[in-house]
């Protein structure tokens, strides 16, 4: 009971500074908080998909165990889900992801957030809530989907065979930035700091854009 009044009241928060998110200031201890975001948003993302898992393979337990287990998991994945979309807000308010991206990862977490809050009310609902928990481990995937590409740039899972194609074509006319600058900078640093992700509208995945410099 807790659990769930906690959920609801981080919920209508959460809706709230949806309304007037371009009015809000976050203060430096909220961005603190804001910025454990990608630290909390393992949790819900676990459990929610062990939920999904447990609930297929419900002939697998017996007695009242599985109703027990899957209210507990439900109960932990809503609040730590809300949570994390309320981190998320606070932390897009610091800038420097695209805009676009950003919005499909906010509106996709968020949805995600209802959806794992209603399922503490239709779980007891044969017909809704197989496919409401489908539906969202769909939209949390999509969620984490884009959430990656403001991470790393949507290029990040292929990223090694495209730099292992570029060494291959650069080869020995490489000059001495390409050959020996450059792979560090893709090591450490174009993750944040790329044309679809320039953290402080700097990016360093070529001379040109390095010469340019950033915001400051």
């Amino acid at each position: 009971r807790i659990m769930a009044n906690a959920t609801f009241a981080i919920v209508v928060l959460l809706t709230f500074l949806l309304f007037f998110e371009q009015r809000i200031q976050v203060p430096v201890w909220l961005q603190a908080f804001g910025r454990m975001h990608p630290l909390l948003l393992h949790l819900p993302i676990g459990l929610l998909l062990l939920a999904t898992l447990l609930v297929f393979l419900r002939k697998q337990f017996a007695g009242s165990s599985w109703e027990l287990l899957i209210s507990f998991l439900l109960h932990i994945t809503a609040i730590t889900a809300s949570v994390t979309a309320l981190m998320g807000i606070f932390l897009s308010r610091e800038g420097g992801y695209d805009a676009l991206e950003l919005s499909l990862h906010k509106w996709f977490g968020v949805a995600t957030c209802y959806v794992a809050a209603a399922l503490l009310f239709i779980k007891t609902s044969a017909k809704m809530f197989k496919p409401s928990l489908v539906a969202g481990a769909v939209l949390l995937i999509v969620a984490g989907h884009f959430g990656a590409v403001l991470t790393h740039g949507d290029a990040f899972v292929l990223g090694p065979f495209q730099q292992n194609e570029e060494n291959d074509l650069a080869g020995e006319n490489a000059t001495a930035f390409e050959a020996v600058v450059q792979p560090i900078f893709e090591r450490k640093c174009t993750s944040c700091h790329n044309e679809t992700k320039a953290k402080g509208k700097l990016i360093l995945t070529s001379y040109e854009h390095i010469i340019n410099g950033g915001k400051s």
